[in-house]
């Protein structure tokens, strides 16, 4: 009987315990200061982004395959209009392709902004041009919206940039913070030889720069409902996972598919990736898809706080929730993605060579190593040959605590009022992780409301942007600056 009173006295003292750090895990207030009355010329941005997306400047693995002319046609778009960036601040030419401007400011002891983009776009998917409703590379401006790629990945942002740095030069503002603009050329080709970003990043480090922070494309403005919450939230990415494109090759003799031998090279590498399938890399909780949840769920219901109060406990639980949503899942583990298979050239040939690439996006705490090990643990066929075709590793945890992100919060709640703001885990991949060798303080924000269907069209069909949206970006642009560099 007094072990039961005993039981009792725990297990009341547990659930009072826990029910005291769910009570703690309170919304904060925030005060939001007054933005900067700033006039935009919305009409003119709009135009030069209608104008920058009949350039097709999309990126290829094999740079023969690309058309550098619509790179130049880019240049020099550009170049004409924003005469005054171009009179302002020095502009270098990298890596053949990039760009990188010079906005010098007046205090040279103060670690400089640098804000990214790429001007490159992926190309639309073979077969799927007529899903458009309007051509992809129109431009088309109507009564809401501006279409085509790049809309929203990511000229869109490139364009914000230059206009707030264009109109910043119309007031004869000079910042005290010196602003460098890096706008890489292939980052859509992940971990492309002669990449713009990398040899931008690798300038400023041979010249001794150290960078106060890095602003890229990532986190945006979304509907709260996924997470439960109502009204809208802002995430912004302090870190980004890794990427392998990783070939899984056999070999074995061909001949008439009218005599088949067993386990033939296809079986092989397809045996392999059922295999794969069936042996997920593990579920994680790092820290920065537990400060997601912990910062947002405040703003939750009592249930959701209850189990995020209490991660001492309840960790397997929400990591099993996660688990079955493929959104959040990629939060949570090393995920595993076959793209592509070749096998014979004809239906009625044995293939004497087979294989399937495979797409791993690589947690942090984990490496393109130990995916290569995974597969040769789970696939058991020491005769699979297996070729690394692109990669990075897992990028750093920038602070999700400190004066820059702290400013990017402030600049995002003048814009879009007292929301909801999260660090999180890109789970795609950016041009702002080669920036690690010159700075610690790397964010990815997108500075616009994204609808869920939104979401979809990045990379996909019927990409487009409101015209609404590239006023909040040159807004945006034009505070932040204001508010870390004067």
């Amino acid at each position: 009987m007094i072990i039961l009173y005993v039981l009792l006295t725990i297990l009341c003292v547990l659930v009072l315990v826990m029910l005291v750090k769910t009570l703690l895990l309170n919304k904060t207030v925030n005060s939001i200061e007054k933005i900067t009355d700033t006039q935009v010329d919305i009409d003119k941005a709009i135009k030069n982004l209608s104008e920058m997306i009949q350039c097709k400047t999309i990126s290829n693995p094999n740079p023969d395959l690309v058309d550098w002319k619509e790179f130049d046609k880019l240049r020099k778009y550009i170049q004409k209009s924003y005469p005054l960036v171009h009179k302002h601040l020095r502009r270098e030419v990298i890596a053949q392709y990039s760009l990188m401007y010079t906005w010098q400011g007046t205090d040279e002891s103060l670690e400089p902004l640098a804000l990214l983009a790429h001007q490159d776009v992926v190309p639309v998917m073979p077969g799927t041009e007529g899903d458009w409703e309007q051509d992809a590379f129109s431009g088309r401006i109507d009564e809401q919206f501006v279409w085509g790629r790049g809309t929203l990945d990511m000229k869109h942002q490139l364009v914000c940039i230059l206009e707030s740095i264009e109109t910043m030069l119309e007031k004869n503002i000079i910042p005290k913070r010196t602003v460098y603009l890096c706008f890489g050329h292939n980052e859509e080709v992940v971990g492309s030889s002669g990449g713009g970003a990398q040899e931008i990043a690798q300038t400023l480090l041979n010249r001794g720069v150290r960078l106060g922070c890095v602003i890229d494309e990532g986190g945006a403005v979304v509907d709260g409902k996924t997470f439960g919450i109502d009204g809208d939230i802002a995430m912004v990415g302090v870190c980004e996972k890794g990427y392998a494109d990783i070939k899984i090759t056999a070999h074995h003799d061909g001949g008439h598919a009218s005599q088949p031998p067993k386990n033939n090279g296809l079986v092989q590498v397809c045996d392999a990736i059922v295999k794969l399938e069936k042996n997920q890399f593990k579920k994680r909780l790092i820290k920065p898809v537990e400060e997601t949840f912990l910062e947002l769920g405040k703003h939750m219901g009592f249930g959701m706080q209850f189990v995020l109060a209490n991660l001492w406990l309840t960790k397997p639980l929400l990591l099993m929730v996660l688990s079955k949503s493929r959104l959040t899942n990629a939060m949570i583990r090393t995920t595993i993605a076959p793209t592509m298979a070749e096998g014979s050239p004809a239906g009625n040939v044995l293939p004497q060579t087979a294989n399937i690439s495979v797409n791993f996006r690589v947690l942090q705490g984990e490496k393109i190593e130990d995916v290569m090990n995974h597969i040769k643990k789970t696939s058991k066929n020491k005769n699979l040959e297996l070729e690394l075709l692109r990669g990075k590793e897992p990028s750093a945890i920038s602070p999700m605590q400190g004066y820059e992100i702290d400013i990017i919060k402030i600049t995002t709640r003048q814009l879009y009022g007292n929301i909801p703001i999260a660090p999180y885990l890109m789970v795609g991949g950016t041009d702002s992780c080669y920036f690690e060798c010159v700075t610690d303080n790397i964010y990815c924000i997108s500075p616009f409301k994204l609808e869920t269907s939104d979401l979809k069209r990045i990379h996909g069909t019927n990409e487009k942007i409101l015209k609404s949206q590239i006023e909040n970006g040159v807004k945006f642009f034009i505070q932040l600056i204001n508010n870390y560099c004067m």
